[in-house]
């Protein structure tokens, strides 16, 4: 029904749309002192994993509260007594055991990867003990298969820079494989499980002078996806995805030509190139990928080619012809740092960056990427059996959307220009709050359903 209505609310807002476009997220930033940052979402609701440089360092995660209290709160407490590096964040696959999972590299315990899950009450250890690595770990990378059943896979620089994948067994976190997950040394260690539970990892692989390769694992052990280090000279920032048919996709920035972003998919013999070209326009770093429910890949990226704001961040998606921007080039407006992005299961894509100018150094926001309702809604009538009271009001407006049974809606509320303030998902034949804490005027409500569509306009004095 999720996928339906996120269906109907794409049609019906490119009716009115004037393109795609980021709004961070109820407008509220995250926090003020993060440098790490990482994004998890689920049912339209993002949670951020952040290092924060006004506490040590320690690695805290965030959710947005209630749409009542209308803010960003603390996941119960830090994940670190000190400092924390390496971050990954996940929320597992609808229809698998709800939990938040986080690894990181722990700097009070010798650099070793940690992992630990947020159980909806406190974070709490899988197994005896958080440690995951038996020394210090870096580029840690976290997956989760359709079970509900982590993986981490982490280059061990304690035997020479060998990427190493473990999961939970139940028990204990057990090594895949015999012997390690790459034959030598390696960097750049990215990790990713289909729906079916193969197990991925590409990396840049020292002993092919740093170009990618990509390996799977099976019964038998690890074997290479395509020929080992296939790309044509060192990669760098990678970043690996599965679709939901199983096409390994990797991205990455190509040194040979000129750090920009290239994006390749494994048609089972070889690997190819999306689009035909260059995902970026120039060169990037800090690259985060996602393939949406159609395979269609989106990448994110410090866009250090641009010419207007150098390493603000830009989103390509590509269209099954061409890449494109996912909203404007550059959207940060500032140089952000450690870009990333998701998609929770409904479809709705967000990305998370601290910014790296002063005054606003270290202000981490999480930004949706939604449409815009196109100016001159005021002329729209009030359609469908919704009902918004007080109206107009101050700031509170209770809202019902009376259909002939009660089934889940999505609620858009936007201003006169068009720039959405309120996106909800919510019930219907039930009493809803819109708390807009906006500027006075008359706004335009859309409420979504299977039954149709419905809008009204309420005023804020």
């Amino acid at each position: 029904m999720k996928k339906f209505l996120l269906a109907i609310l794409i049609s019906t807002l490119s009716t009115f749309a004037r393109g795609q476009v980021w709004y961070h997220y109820f407008n509220q930033y995250a926090d003020s002192g993060a440098y790490l940052t990482t994004v998890a979402a689920i049912t339209g609701l993002p949670y951020v994993l952040y290092q924060d440089r006004n506490d040590n360092n320690r690695a805290k995660v965030k959710g947005f509260g209630s749409f009542f209290s209308m803010g960003w709160l603390l996941i119960d407490s830090p994940l670190t007594v000190a400092g924390a590096a390496d971050l990954c964040f996940k929320i597992p696959p609808v229809g698998s055991p709800w939990y938040l999972h986080a690894a990181f590299q722990d700097s009070a315990n010798g650099n070793r990867a940690c992992h630990l899950q947020y159980n909806g009450i406190s974070w709490d250890t899988l197994g005896a003990s958080p440690f995951v690595s038996d020394s210090a770990a870096s580029n840690l990378s976290l997956a989760i298969d359709n079970h509900g059943t982590p993986y981490l896979a982490y280059t061990d620089l304690g035997a020479g820079n060998v990427a190493v994948v473990k999961k939970f067994d139940g028990t204990s976190w057990v090594t895949l494989g015999a012997v390690a997950a790459s034959p030598g040394e390696q960097t750049n260690t990215q990790l990713a499980v289909d729906t079916s539970g193969h197990v991925y990892i590409a990396y840049s692989d020292l002993t092919n002078g740093g170009s990618i390769s990509v390996r799977t694992f099976t019964d038998t052990g690890w074997s290479y996806v395509g020929p080992p280090g296939f790309s044509l000279d060192t990669a760098r920032f990678i970043a690996l995805a599965i679709s939901r048919t199983g096409t390994p996709i990797v991205a990455f920035a190509d040194v040979s030509n000129g750090y920009k972003v290239v994006v390749a998919s494994f048609d089972g013999t070889n690997w190819s190139l999306v689009g035909g070209t260059e995902a970026s326009e120039g060169a990037a770093s800090e690259i985060s990928m996602v393939v949406d429910s159609i395979g269609m890949p989106y990448v994110a990226y410090r866009d250090d080619g641009s010419a207007a704001h150098p390493s603000a961040m830009s989103v390509r998606k590509f269209n099954g012809t061409s890449w494109s921007y996912a909203g404007s080039r550059t959207f940060t407006g500032a140089p952000a740092l450690h870009p990333q992005i998701t998609l929770d299961e409904v479809g709705f894509l967000y990305a998370t960056y601290s910014l790296d100018i002063m005054p606003l150094n270290g202000r981490a926001y999480v930004d949706q990427l939604s449409y815009a309702i196109a100016p001159g809604f005021k002329n729209i009538e009030t359609s469908g059996a919704l009902a918004a009271w007080p109206n107009p009001a101050h700031e509170n407006f209770e809202l019902r959307l009376g259909t002939p049974v009660k089934e889940p809606i999505d609620i858009i509320v936007a201003d006169a220009t068009g720039r959405i303030v309120w996106l909800q998902h919510a019930q219907s034949n039930s009493d809803v709050l819109l708390n807009l804490k906006e500027s006075p005027g008359i706004y335009c409500v859309r409420v979504i359903s299977s039954s149709g569509t419905s809008t009204t306009r309420i005023t804020i004095e």
